[in-house]
């Protein structure tokens, strides 16, 4: 599939790929629309004239993805590329649960650093003074506003650059420190 998505295109398998950035599109069409945006559009790779002439059973990244991906680049609308569907394939993605004291969130990406990306966006946080972080029995208390304000080793957490929050080890790897992996509860208590 080929997918304008949020101003981007995006061309890959339609096996839920694509969940998170459709989830991040349509909670910023919601709550904060940039001026111009539209919904997505999805189209079924299915017109062989931009494919590789030989095209395998395995390798479509090679032979039907990469040459989409150049005719984007050159200028072919994305819609020439074939016929366009709907519903393209999602899968479940972890979602913030709200507590008595806070939030129970979730590791959803580990970067190559180890630090760890959680489900919970600072957005929806009602204040992020006071607050303190619970991970495999390790609590950090309040935000830091930079790796920078902690020395060398310090377990901390931050809103990220996407604007969620992260639980890092300065100049460390806070998966391994931790032993964290995807799906670990990280739970944001609200003084």
């Amino acid at each position: 599939m080929a997918a304008r998505i949020g101003g981007q295109y995006f061309v890959g398998p339609d096996n839920g790929l694509f969940t998170p950035f459709l989830f991040d599109a349509s909670a910023s069409l919601h709550t904060d629309p940039e001026p111009g945006a539209s919904a997505p559009v999805f189209i079924h790779l299915d017109r062989p004239e931009y494919w590789l002439p030989n095209v395998s059973h395995t390798f479509h990244g090679r032979d039907i993805f990469a040459p989409a991906a150049a005719h984007l680049a050159a200028g072919v609308p994305l819609e020439r590329l074939g016929t366009s569907f709907a519903d393209p394939v999602r899968i479940p993605l972890p979602q913030p649960e709200r507590m008595k004291n806070g939030w129970r969130t979730h590791v959803t990406t580990i970067d190559a650093f180890g630090n760890l990306t959680t489900d919970m966006p600072a957005s929806r946080l009602e204040s992020l003074n006071g607050l303190r972080i619970r991970i495999a029995g390790r609590e950090i208390d309040g935000l830091s506003a930079s790796y920078g304000q902690r020395s060398p080793g310090d377990l901390v957490a931050l809103v990220d650059s996407e604007g969620y929050v992260e639980v890092a080890v300065v100049n460390g790897s806070a998966a391994n420190v931790l032993g964290a992996k995807l799906g670990d509860v990280v739970e944001v208590i609200l003084s």
